[in-house]
Parts: structure tokens; C-alpha cells; sequence
């Protein structure tokens, strides 16, 4: 059992999950999110070897909006050779 107002934190990477199952996390009791973005240019994912698209991170984004999660972060890269 977790302490009240503990956060239970997961990485995501856009285009791997959709809303059922974000939805099940958070009755699991994930209540923060990361999003593993990087870009939201198509040439700069594809050079970085990623495997979602810049539609797949719209779509996760707003995902964990209707999830109700409030405390939640994406990573970006830059200075990509």
C-alpha cells in the first residue's frame, strides 16, 4: 500500500500506448507522466532512431490530458549532429 500523495511516476513513449491503457495505469495509481517525445520534427525522430511519429506524440499528449493527469513532462532533444 502507498502512502497518501505519493507520486508513482512512468515513462512513455509516444505510440506505444492509448487511452485504455494510460486509463489503467492511473487506476493502478500512476499519477505523473514523461513522455519520451524528443521532436516534433519528422527528420530530427527519424535521425534519432525513434519509432513514433510527430502524430503519435500529439496523440499521447492529449491522452494524458483526458487521463486527468496533471503532473506530467516530455523530453526534447537538440543539438542533434
Amino acid at each position: 500500500r502507498l502512502a497518501p500523495g505519493v507520486e508513482v511516476s512512468m515513462e512513455m513513449d509516444p505510440g506505444t500506448f492509448d487511452r485504455a491503457k494510460l486509463d489503467a495505469y492511473v487506476a493502478l495509481g500512476v499519477n505523473r507522466v514523461s513522455l519520451g517525445v524528443q521532436s516534433f520534427d519528422a527528420g530530427v525522430l527519424k535521425a534519432a532512431g525513434r519509432a513514433h511519429t510527430v502524430e503519435d506524440a500529439r496523440a499521447a499528449i492529449s491522452h494524458v490530458h483526458a487521463s486527468g493527469i496533471t503532473r506530467w513532462s516530455l523530453d526534447l532533444i537538440s543539438g542533434l549532429p
